[in-house]
């Protein structure tokens, strides 16, 4: 299941007349979403991961782990302020039947 939109950012392109350009298969659109387009949307409403990251009592870099490894808890933060859910961002973090994070194996 993806979010409406992460389709209006990724579309599929499946349809296209273009032959292999442009596709996405339905395997990459479950894929999670590019840290670059994750910290422009929080640009967007005003946000930086710094200024993120102070508002919530967490060290001025601490936000920046979530595009390295799983920190629920700043998935969480991020997630709210872009009106997202946190398993739509980093689908590959979460079940996909629950929602439920994964758990380190």
């Amino acid at each position: 299941m993806t979010h409406a939109y992460y389709d209006e950012i990724f579309p599929d392109t499946s349809s296209s007349s273009q032959g292999n350009i442009g596709r996405r298969s339905r395997s990459s659109r479950l894929s999670d979403w590019p840290a670059a387009y994750i910290i422009a949307e929080l640009r967007l409403r005003g946000w930086s991961l710094r200024k993120l990251s102070a508002a919530h009592g967490l060290g001025p870099t601490r936000l920046s782990d979530v595009f390295r490894q799983s920190f629920p808890e700043g998935e969480a933060i991020i997630a709210e302020v872009l009106g997202i859910p946190a398993f739509t961002l980093w689908p590959s973090r979460y079940d996909k039947q629950s929602g439920e994070g994964k758990v380190a194996s």
